[in-house]
């Protein structure tokens, strides 16, 4: 009679998270005029990568602060002592805008099953600054604060 032993050894770690970065090209408006009746638009790009195990669960969320007018009724950009009304918004027809979640803001809630290596998510963002703001021409700008959560 012949006997077979042998020891399999199995680690399952208890918690494996992804690890997720984050890719944001500046936005850029381009020319704006003042004596243009309808408001100018642009939309930019956020872009998610997580890198984690096949069939592993990633969620995270993404916000957008206010930037340098700490409103998020009207976002400010500014050159010199002028300011440039504008905002971001998380849908095309710019209902709704893109904040930290307070102050009727929304922002970006994703989950899905990991696929083996890195997963990139895009998501766009919606510009708009309202037409007829009496401003003389300069390089207006802001700086925002994306987060992401997971």
């Amino acid at each position: 009679m012949k006997t077979i032993s042998g020891l399999i050894l199995l680690c399952i770690p208890l918690s494996s998270q992804a690890v997720c970065t984050l890719a944001i090209a500046n936005f850029a408006f381009g020319a704006y005029s003042p004596a243009n009746y309808t408001p100018l638009e642009a939309a930019g790009n956020v872009a998610v990568s997580c890198d984690g195990i096949a069939g592993q669960g990633i969620s995270y969320t993404l916000a957008i602060n206010a930037g340098s007018s700490g409103s998020f009724v009207s976002r400010k950009m500014i050159y010199g002592p002028y300011a440039l009304n504008y905002n971001l918004y998380l849908n095309a027809a710019r209902t709704t805008i893109w904040g930290d979640g307070n102050v009727g803001t929304g922002i970006v809630v994703d989950g899905y099953a990991s696929i083996a290596g890195v997963n990139v998510r895009n998501y766009t963002v919606y510009g708009r600054i309202p037409a007829n703001q009496a401003v003389p021409p300069g390089a207006y700008n802001d700086s925002l604060l994306v987060t992401l959560t997971y």
